[in-house]
């Protein structure tokens, strides 16, 4: 009975693991998508030129990460840390 037990959790967290996976790639990839908005009105509105090729890099880091979500790569979640928190304050 034990045994059988085990065998079911086992199987259900097996089972379940890629759909976790799945909702925290979605969330990642809305989270990038919100950032690279930001980031398009801020190279808009940026005014000087280095302020305005700041946020086109910045936009390309994150256009690389959406692109490896989307292709199903695995993406280092500190990487998609990181490029959100710089693009929070783009200047």
């Amino acid at each position: 009975m034990i045994r059988q037990t085990i065998t079911a959790i086992a199987v259900s967290m097996v089972l379940a693991s890629p759909m976790f996976a799945g909702q925290a790639r979605t969330a990642e990839t809305e989270a990038l998508q919100k950032a690279d908005r930001r980031l398009a009105e801020a190279e808009q509105g940026a005014g000087k030129p280095a302020r305005a090729a700041s946020a086109r890099q910045q936009r390309q880091q994150v256009q690389d990460l959406l692109d490896q979500l989307e292709a199903g790569k695995n993406v280092d979640p500190a990487a998609v840390d990181r490029v959100l928190r710089q693009a929070e304050y783009p200047y």
